[in-house]
């Protein structure tokens, strides 16, 4: 498989000035944490890039975050997570979650 590319652009409104990072987080460790910390420093769309670890999913510090990864080993802290990020203009990325999608209701995966 090929790389792809995938552009996504954050209203004004989630950042509170024109210096604010553009803040790539991690919830828990492991993961990505490594690939993801290699961001930091970079520039994009003249925003220079954070990279945080947000130990558990308190709102306060998941707010901070535009970019949100949360790895196998935090799984657990998915629904937490989303709630508290409602409303948010924050990314996230679970794929390497293994849930089953929230419109999966039944064990053999079978949509409503």
């Amino acid at each position: 498989m090929g790389a792809v590319s995938v552009t996504f652009e954050w209203p004004e409104s989630a950042f509170s000035n024109s210096q604010t990072p553009l803040r790539v987080c991690q919830l828990g460790r492991g993961g990505f944490a490594k690939t993801l910390s290699s961001v930091a420093g970079r520039v994009v769309q003249g925003r220079r890039v954070v990279f945080r670890v947000v130990e558990r999913p308190v709102a306060a510090r998941l707010h901070r975050c535009h970019v949100l990864h949360i790895p196998r080993s935090s799984a657990a802290s998915v629904a937490v997570a989303i709630r508290e990020l409602r409303g948010h203009p924050v990314l996230t990325d679970r794929r390497s979650a293994q849930l089953r999608p929230p419109w999966r209701n039944d064990r053999t995966g079978a949509g409503r």
